[in-house]
């Protein structure tokens, strides 16, 4: 016996695919429908890196740019170790393929939407730390994760191109 309950919810589905695709053109599949509709959503967005800190980002646009990316890391170095917070006040553009990039090799973003309220990335970080006037250098990698913490009723405004890195250390100990 059929279950005629699925026949109307598959009918549904069709319509709905259909419309999303846009043009009259019914999309090729599933997958094509959902990448044509998969934006990120505006807000504020949180989550941790590999080494259990925190990340922050500003998703804005309809979901077109990113900006005051915020993270804290930690740099593991022979000298010792020193928690940082870094961020980026710049705005970043999200391409076609949803992903997102710093450019700057020092201090190098990069991130990926997985899904409308899903991101996931990568920082790595080189400089030097000034401790007493002795300047001890620093690179450190991390992977981070971020999701949608809070949805923004209106697109807030994108910091301006070319913006700035501000950087602090919190704690430092050159004892290993």
């Amino acid at each position: 016996m059929k279950n005629k309950c699925l026949l109307p919810l598959a009918a549904s589905l069709a319509l709905a695919l259909a419309a999303l695709s846009g043009c009259g053109r019914e999309p090729t599949g599933l997958g094509e429908a959902l990448q044509m509709t998969m934006v990120p959503v505006d807000g504020y967005w949180g989550g941790t890196t590999s080494q259990g800190q925190s990340m922050s980002m500003i998703v804005a646009g309809d979901g077109t740019s990113v900006s005051s990316f915020i993270i804290d890391f930690r740099a593991n170095e022979t000298w010792g170790w020193a928690d940082i917070q870094a961020t980026y006040t710049a705005a970043m553009a999200v391409n076609a393929s949803h992903q997102f990039s710093s450019g700057i090799t020092f201090f190098d973003i990069r991130g990926t939407f997985t899904g409308n309220n899903r991101a996931d990335g990568s920082f790595h970080a080189e400089g030097q730390i000034n401790i007493g006037g002795t300047y001890y250098p620093f690179s450190e990698s991390v992977t981070w994760g971020a999701a949608l913490v809070r949805v923004s009723g209106k697109s807030p405004a994108t910091a301006a191109a070319g913006g700035a890195w501000v950087v602090k250390a919190s704690s430092l100990d050159r004892g290993r």
